[in-house]
């Protein structure tokens, strides 16, 4: 439909063509010819007019796709007036435009998500420094959420619901004009609107802040985000295509791409591959015992008997860019076409033993749990947004916190219980708002089958 129409279209403005250039042979003879050139112009201008129109897929200009910005650009004009959307702004505004920040010194943008757990945490130390020289800086945090997400978000997170700064939702344009593969991602812009870095968390310090005000990054280590990446490539050799054997291998984390596994099919080449990128070698560990009948893996079963355990995850805390460049690791496997899930997994236990020195066993060992009862003198409370009991075990047994592994009878499981619950990071916290919800919860020990990890000394 769309080539007919462009084609009458077309037709119909070669008709008008040739009846101007009649027009004007009649004119010259009769009324002169300045007014045929006139309608002749009249016509050309129409038919500019009819070309530039923007298009549906075209970029926020409507003329062509939104170019990105790298280091050293400086943000178009059109940017610093473009309204965006926003939620949780002390004085009640919808949009914001970043012209409302021109008379600081810097401004900085950081990408970040709800589910991104580090992000939360920079933003809440972000909260705190906006005390720093608020004056000259400006916090803008940009999720492409939608502001429903956000606001729910922001009402069941303790570390959110404190947060006193706008927040950038429904975002289209600004992750065009900066890309990124992965979060957070912070770009920094000065006053002039030229970029001046992109970072990650770990420059969010009060030395990193003030060099940043002198327009100092010269001690920065920028972040470049490989944005074309294809999981799907080799990661060990240059190309499968000669490869006729079995090939297996471990290979520092990869700077810049988002973590992600997957299995391929290399059907013409007989083989099959499976692939982790930028995973933990607790995570590895895990998917290598995951097909052990009956057990129930998690973060929180395992045992470990190990020199460092924050060789496995991060243990200690740290900050996670510093964490993955460390500790990251990256791993694939190429295996006959006919290999089962089964057998990568045990080719993925020999790797960490040949690599690592690593052992992995299913044992019952007594390890600490929360057991949950109901409380029966006291009918469950729901009061505002609530999830599953299960849903609420599921969310903690899989985060890395002092909360022990949770225990729960089936006939508790669909009992509501208050959204924020999952926001707890201690088991007393955690056990005293249970009780007010009816339900009750003890702390001990349990013989559970758990993963044991065990390294060979000095391995």
């Amino acid at each position: 439909m769309k080539c007919r129409n462009s084609a009458g279209i077309g037709r119909v403005m070669l008709c008008c063509i040739a009846m101007v250039f009649q027009s004007f042979n009649y004119s010259f003879k009769v009324l002169k010819s300045i007014r045929a050139l006139a309608l002749l112009a009249l016509m050309v201008s129409m038919f500019s007019l009819s070309a530039q129109a923007p298009r549906k897929d075209s970029g926020a200009d409507g003329l062509s796709p939104v170019k990105a910005l790298n280091i050293g650009d400086k943000i178009p004009l059109s940017l610093w007036d473009t309204p965006l959307e926003v939620v949780n702004h002390p004085t009640g505004q919808k949009t914001i435009k970043l012209s409302e920040y021109r008379n600081k010194k810097l401004i900085i943008l950081d990408f970040w998500a709800t589910w991104c757990a580090s992000c939360v945490e920079s933003l809440g130390k972000i909260q705190h420094k906006l005390k720093y020289d608020h004056s000259n800086i400006a916090f803008i945090p940009v999720t492409f959420q939608s502001d429903a997400v956000v606001d729910r978000f922001q009402q069941g997170n303790n570390i959110a619901h404190q947060w006193q700064f706008p927040l950038v939702v429904d975002d289209k344009l600004l992750k065009q004009l900066f890309p990124h593969a992965t979060i957070s991602h912070f770009v920094w812009i000065d006053s002039d609107g030229i970029i001046k870095a992109f970072t990650s968390s770990e420059y969010i310090t009060d030395a990193q802040l003030q060099k940043g005000l002198n327009n100092n990054f010269a001690q920065v280590k920028m972040k470049i985000d490989q944005i074309d990446f294809d999981p799907k490539q080799p990661l060990l050799i240059p190309d499968l295509a000669d490869l006729k054997a079995r090939y297996t291998g471990f290979r520092r984390f990869l700077i810049g791409v988002a973590p992600t596994s997957g299995m391929q099919d290399l059907d013409s080449l007989g083989l099959k591959r499976r692939y982790f990128v930028n995973t933990t070698l607790r995570s590895l560990c895990m998917d290598a015992m995951s097909d052990i009948q009956g057990v129930q893996l998690a973060k929180k079963k395992i045992v470990y008997e190990v020199i460092d355990q924050n060789r496995y995850f991060n243990n200690e805390q740290v900050n996670a860019d510093v964490y993955n460049q460390q500790y990251g690791l990256c791993y694939e496997a190429v295996l006959p076409a006919e290999t089962t899930k089964a057998a990568f997994r045990e080719t993925l236990r020999n790797d960490l033993w040949q690599h690592f020195k690593i052992k992995l066993a299913i044992e019952e060992r007594p390890i600490p749990v929360i057991a949950l009862y109901s409380n029966r003198r006291n009918s469950p409370v729901s009061k505002g947004e609530t999830i599953s009991l299960k849903t609420l075990i599921d969310k903690l047994n899989v985060r890395d916190n002092d909360i022990p592994y949770l225990i729960c009878p089936a006939d508790l499981q669909n009992l509501p219980v208050p959204s924020n619950l999952k926001d707890c990071t201690s088991a007393k916290l955690l056990i005293e708002r249970l009780a007010q919800s009816g339900i009750k919860a003890d702390q001990r020990k349990e013989n559970l089958a758990v993963l044991v990890i065990t390294e060979r000394r000095g391995a």
